[in-house]
């Protein structure tokens, strides 16, 4: 093994020209590879962390069914005694913070206009603890100490002409399915950078929404959850499951784990690992085409020395090993270069910052990739791999030469 290793250095240095830009072609494959995997995590974390603390939290339970007609915020489907299960909630460790929320939906009014909203009831001071609350760009956050106080989407203020300070009336089904109305306040505009979100949603408080609809009790649309860790989140669903089963009469409830209501962040996700996927399936099918047409140049150059080699008795298997071995050298050299590259500019780039606007938003944020070691690990071996692969075919060619065929290029 040592005496291939000698002379295929050996070969490796006497063609400098090709050797380099192999080289060149594994490392670019390495650090392109490691940079592409860097923005992906970091659009996955970054997402699935605003996802969690704004819309799902790591764990909610609901009715059975609610979920499927969520959209149309069922008043006939809402959990009647959320206490029973927060007495429950409050003495589990695991959990570092929960919150209520009801959903309804309705029509807001002024005396020149009317918009259709969806609503969420809120305690403000729980749903701060659980929620980053959307950014304020007017006014001031709901607070439970301001009666009949509501938040706006910017977009739905618009529409309406109305600013902080306003009166409106939401007009809205009862329980019961008879119409009912409130006035309520205007104390804060807020913008999430959602046209979707700014043009319809607003909160209130408890009081104000089960004055609106005629709801007696504490009865509520989900239960959300925020674990000290994502990673505890399948394990405390099944221990609450068991909860909700044995304990919890009365009711059929629903436990769902964040990955259970983030659908389309999956559904995207999944489809930028595809397409990552298959840039770097391109990338390295390419680069094993370009190492084999290389190495057959090699083979041509070296008829000579093959046809020499195999009259001082080489057997086949040994040329096959000696090429193999060089693109072997090689495939390690490129693999370690592309991956100090790939893994430097990743930090750089991550210092700096890609400013970008996603789709549907006008919010400018900045994408900073993650060097991931196991990407790194992985795109190492693919160069590894890549050229044994690319240098199989030039390999077997080469043990096939004949000391005869080879005397014509003497």
């Amino acid at each position: 093994m040592v005496k291939y290793i000698k002379i295929a250095l050996r070969n490796i240095r006497r063609h400098k020209r090709r050797t380099i830009l192999i080289v060149i072609m594994i490392t670019t494959a390495v650090a392109v590879t490691i940079f592409l995997e860097g923005i992906l995590e970091d659009m996955r974390q970054g997402w699935l962390k605003a996802i969690i603390h704004t819309q799902t939290g790591h764990i909610q339970i609901m009715h059975k069914g609610y979920l499927e007609k969520e959209l149309m915020a069922p008043l006939d489907m809402l959990i009647s005694h959320p206490k029973k299960i927060e007495k429950f909630l409050e003495k589990q460790e695991s959990i570092l913070a929960m919150t209520k929320r009801l959903n309804f939906g309705g029509m807001i009014a002024t005396p020149e206009k009317t918009a259709i909203f969806s609503g969420i009831a809120v305690d403000p001071v729980n749903e701060y603890e659980v929620f980053c609350l959307l950014d304020v760009d007017k006014g001031e956050k709901l607070s439970p100490y301001k009666e009949n106080g509501c938040v706006i989407g910017v977009g739905l203020a618009k529409n309406l002409a109305i600013e902080v300070g306003d009166v409106v009336t939401l007009i809205s089904n009862t329980i019961e399915g008879t119409l009912n109305a409130v006035d309520v306040e205007i104390v804060g505009i807020f913008k999430s950078g959602q046209p979707q979100v700014d043009n319809m949603l607003l909160y209130v408080t408890f009081p104000t929404a089960y004055n609106l609809l005629n709801i007696v009790g504490d009865k509520v649309s989900n239960i959300i959850l925020v674990l000290k860790s994502i990673n505890l989140a399948p394990k405390f669903a099944s221990i609450l499951r068991s909860f909700i089963k044995d304990r919890y009469i009365g009711e059929e409830l629903d436990v769902h784990l964040w990955s259970d209501l983030a659908t389309l962040y999956r559904k995207v996700m999944g489809m930028n690992k595809f397409t990552t996927s298959i840039i770097e399936l391109i990338m390295f099918f390419l680069i094993t085409l370009g190492i084999c047409n290389t190495m057959l140049m090699a083979v041509f150059e070296r008829t000579k020395e093959i046809g020499t080699m195999t009259a001082f008795g080489i057997r086949k298997g040994e040329i096959v090993g000696l090429f193999l071995c060089e693109s072997l050298i090689i495939g390690i050299f490129g693999g370690l270069l592309g991956s100090i590259l790939g893994a430097g500019i990743t930090q750089v780039i991550q210092f700096i910052g890609i400013p970008f606007v996603p789709p549907g938003t006008d919010k400018l944020v900045y994408i900073r990739p993650i060097v991931c070691l196991d990407k790194i690990v992985l795109a190492f071996i693919l160069a590894t791999i890549t050229p044994i692969i690319g240098g199989l075919y030039p390999a077997f060619w080469a043990s096939k030469i004949k000391p005869v065929e080879a005397l014509r290029f003497v």
